[in-house]
């Protein structure tokens, strides 16, 4: 007796073996232990975001001074790019920074800030605006009359 072959029997078969493969290479990866390259790659991205005891960069941004005269900062003409003009003279640039020195110096210093933080309380997406149950009170009232 003789087997007839039908495309529908070839196309289970076929479909078997391929979730038979893919069982196996799952089972395969989820027996071998992971490398220590792994190891070190998930303890990393375990490891808590940041250093909490360090200082506040969101702070320190607030307290950074605002230049009320920022005429007095080198600029850059039009046309001209800026690093063209720093190296056309950079001793020019060099004395127009350098009362902004120390300013400069924190901007820096800020954004190696181990956390960012907000201080400020949390604010609930309800209390975000202001209520308006007086103005929709005001229109239900007016549709009425």
């Amino acid at each position: 007796m003789r087997l007839r072959s039908s495309p529908w029997a070839l196309a289970v078969l076929l479909l078997a073996g391929l979730c038979l493969v893919v069982v196996a290479l799952w089972m395969y990866g989820r027996l071998t232990s992971p490398t220590p390259a792994q190891v070190a790659a998930l303890e990393a991205m375990r490891a808590p975001a940041g250093d909490e005891t360090g200082d506040n960069g969101f702070e320190r941004l607030a307290a950074l001074p605002v230049h009320a005269n920022p005429t007095r900062w080198p600029a850059c003409q039009a046309g001209m790019p800026c690093l063209e003009r720093v190296e056309a003279n950079p001793v020019a640039f060099a004395q127009a920074l350098a009362p902004l020195a120390r300013d400069l110096d924190e901007a820096e210093r800020v954004l190696r800030a181990p956390r960012f933080v907000d201080p400020r309380p949390a604010v609930a997406i309800d209390d975000a605006g202001p209520s308006f149950d007086a103005v929709a009170a005001r229109c239900s009232a007016t549709r009425r009359g």
